[in-house]
């Protein structure tokens, strides 16, 4: 709900501890940093914040050398992938979600706020994403997420109506197992060229 500007100022800041602070200090703060810079990696609005959450969490993966996981996912979301908000959302949420330590904060974030955001794209990204996600937990899916999202569903707001009706609908499917993955992958995939220049396309 904060502005942009605000939110690509605190990944700066975020940023600048890596540089400003010891290992030692920044020790037990890091999973914790790290999971809110894969948030905003793979989930902000604004590219600009999705990069610059991207350049703070490649600045502690170089300088701190905590962060779970920081080199294989820097790999895979770099500068130019994390430009396209359908790949943040179908496509790069999958790979960090093999982490465990990531695996539940976009797993909640995507199904208490993402899910809910006035933006009728995030909605339903965010119920696709989950979807695609319910291999990677379903007593989570079953216990928590599809609860929560049936009593958002009666709500007075429409948009969070729509979202929750969408997100259960795309987690009944991933439950049956009934995804055509490479169907999907193609559907992903021309989601993610459709968002690009010519330039990047290539």
């Amino acid at each position: 709900c904060l502005g942009s500007n605000v939110r690509d100022s605190a990944c700066y800041l975020a940023w600048a501890l890596a540089r400003a602070y010891s290992k030692k200090v920044m020790h037990n703060y890091i999973k914790k940093l790290a999971q809110n810079l894969i948030i905003v990696m793979l989930f902000d609005k604004e590219v600009n914040c999705r990069r610059a959450a991207s350049a703070a969490f490649q600045e502690h993966v170089g300088r701190q050398g905590y962060f779970p996981n920081g080199i294989e996912i820097i790999t895979e979301a770099d500068y130019f992938t994390l430009g396209n908000r359908s790949n943040c959302f179908l496509n790069i949420s999958t790979f960090v979600s093999l982490f465990p330590d990531y695996r539940q904060v976009v797993l909640d974030y995507l199904s208490t706020n993402r899910i809910l955001h006035v933006e009728e794209n995030i909605r339903i990204l965010s119920a696709e994403a989950l979807g695609l996600l319910v291999p990677f937990d379903e007593k989570y899916f079953i216990e928590k997420i599809i609860p929560n999202l049936l009593k958002i569903s009666f709500s007075n707001n429409l948009f969070y109506r729509q979202g929750a009706i969408m997100g259960i609908g795309y987690i009944l499917v991933g439950l049956r197992g009934k995804w055509d993955f490479e169907m999907k992958s193609k559907r992903i995939r021309m989601k993610v060229l459709e968002g690009m220049n010519a330039v990047e396309s290539k």
